[in-house]
């Protein structure tokens, strides 16, 4: 599966959704350490499933998006950490395979005006604002830069 070289700006986190935030960081990473130690791919199909539920009890955006079973998972939360209240990648860029999913996900947990903007090769930067839970607004590159010059 490709992915979209991700970033996190501005990512304050909701304290009241700090312990949710946490337990779906902590889960997603160990999906990701279990995929690089190599995992059977049945075992794997096992472990889709599982994360799906994981991200369905914590995470009511997750729920709307996803099928009991299935649902484009924002892996990019396995590469983050929550620092002095802050959302914080731990990889630069974040690999992210969904990105609106991981900004809608993410809108859950921090506080409105954190940025969450994508790169890819091929075209020009663009994101989204969070502008509460599940409200994001789309961001083109001239946008982008002038808000991020702003931080």
């Amino acid at each position: 599966m490709d992915t979209t070289p991700g970033f996190l700006h501005n990512a304050s986190v909701r304290t009241d959704r700090a312990d949710d935030l946490d337990a779906l960081i902590r889960s997603l990473f160990t999906r990701r350490h279990l995929r690089t130690a190599g995992a059977g791919s049945q075992q794997q199909m096992w472990m889709v499933a599982e994360f799906v539920q994981q991200l369905r009890k914590h995470s009511t955006v997750f729920k709307r998006i996803s099928s009991k079973m299935e649902g484009p998972i924002p892996f990019g939360l396995g590469h983050c950490t929550v620092k002095d209240g802050t959302l914080v990648p731990v990889a630069r860029p974040l690999p992210l395979h969904h990105p609106e999913v991981f900004a809608r996900v993410v809108s859950e947990f921090v506080e409105a005006g954190a940025i969450c903007r994508v790169a890819p090769s091929d075209t020009p930067s663009h994101g989204w604002r969070i502008d509460g839970v599940d409200a994001l607004t789309a961001l083109n590159a001239s946008d982008l830069t002038s808000l991020l010059e702003s931080f």
